[in-house]
Formats: C-alpha cells, structure tokens, sequence
C-alpha cells in the first residue's frame, strides 16, 4: 500500500509466508500510520523515499515464527496470536530503502553486539518518531520497542514535532516507547538496532 510493504523475510518464500499473519486491527493501526507518514512528511528531507518494510508477525496458527520449523525465532510468547509485528525503522538517503537492518554502528572487535553501540547515522529520526506517534496514539497498542540508543533521540523529535505542530499534545503524551539504555532484563536491550518491536494488548 501507500507507504508501506510486506517484504518475504528471512526463510519465507513467496508461495509460503508463514510468518507474515497479524491481527486485522494491528495490521489496520501500521498500515494507516505508514500512509500518513507517506503523506505527511513526503517533502522532508533526509528521507530515501521507500515505504517502510514489516517483517516478522505471527504464524498462521498464531505461532511464534519458526515454530513449524522447529526453530522459534523470537522468545516464548512474543510474535504469538498476531500481536506483534516487526517494522525496519525509517532510513537516511543513503541506503536504498527501510528493509530490517541495523541502523547504527553494531559490532565490537568483530563481533554481533546486538545494539546500538553508537550513533544511529543510519537512521531518519524525524519520520520514524512520526510513525511511533501515530501508532502509539491507538489505544491498544501496548508498546513500541526499540534500541536504547535510539529510544532518546525519538522522544527528543517528537517533542520537536509537537513545538512544530506536526502533532498534537495529546499525540505527545500518548508516549508508548519501550527501552533500555542499561540491560535491566526487560528484553528491549537488545536486537533491536534493526527494527522496531509493535505489540498490542
């Protein structure tokens, strides 16, 4: 649609998108934000143009993904019933368009450190934080979860959205952000310099 696409992601092929199920209601809330950021913000600048990319949602029986395989992909419980859906963040000019992937700096000595482990210059802030806005203002949505790194710098551009009344406080307040910026246990540390995390009650 307008906006925004359903790519075949990891193991899935085009006759066999198994982990590409969510709930009607969900799908609705990301789809009509993805547009209105397509409309919204078609003149920005920074932006590459692309629509934003969802990836992994549930299986057809409401499995976490990869179930069928063997092989769950997300912890017990996440990505389960289609109540969840990953959605690659908005990207700079630079890159060819919002597939899931990590936006920032991301290993250390060679190695997968799993998030951001410095400046996200990857990533257009400014219609992301807009798509967080939209989405978190839909009152089932529980949270929005993404890199603690990244987590800062969304909330600070919406505050600037809402001084540019883009949005409004009420938009504002609607805060449904979920990170860590240390590792607390609350599994948002973690794998999600890449995408953000969208689950609703």
């Amino acid at each position: 649609g307008p906006g925004w696409e359903d790519v075949v992601h990891r193991d899935e092929r085009s006759g066999d998108r198994y982990r590409s199920y969510l709930r009607r209601d969900l799908a609705l809330i990301v789809q009509w934000a993805a547009t209105s950021v397509a409309c919204i913000a078609r003149d920005w600048a920074g932006g590459n143009g692309a629509p934003v990319v969802f990836a992994d949602m549930s299986e057809a029986d409401g499995s976490t993904p990869g179930t069928s395989r063997g092989r769950p992909t997300h912890p017990p419980g996440s990505h389960s019933m289609g109540n969840d859906v990953d959605v690659g963040y908005y990207q700079t000019r630079f890159m060819p368009d919002n597939e899931v992937r990590p936006v920032c700096p991301h290993l250390w000595g060679g190695n997968e450190s799993w998030r951001c482990l410095g400046a996200p210059d990857r990533l257009d802030v400014r219609r992301t934080a807009l798509f967080t806005v939209l989405v978190a203002e839909q009152e089932i949505v529980r949270c929005i979860g993404v890199d603690g790194v990244i987590g800062p710098l969304l909330r600070e551009a919406q505050f600037d959205l809402f001084d540019e009344g883009v949005i409004t406080r009420a938009q504002l307040e609607a805060d449904k952000l979920c990170y860590e910026t240390e590792d607390r246990g609350r599994g948002w540390f973690r794998s999600h310099h890449d995408h953000m995390h969208i689950s609703v009650w």
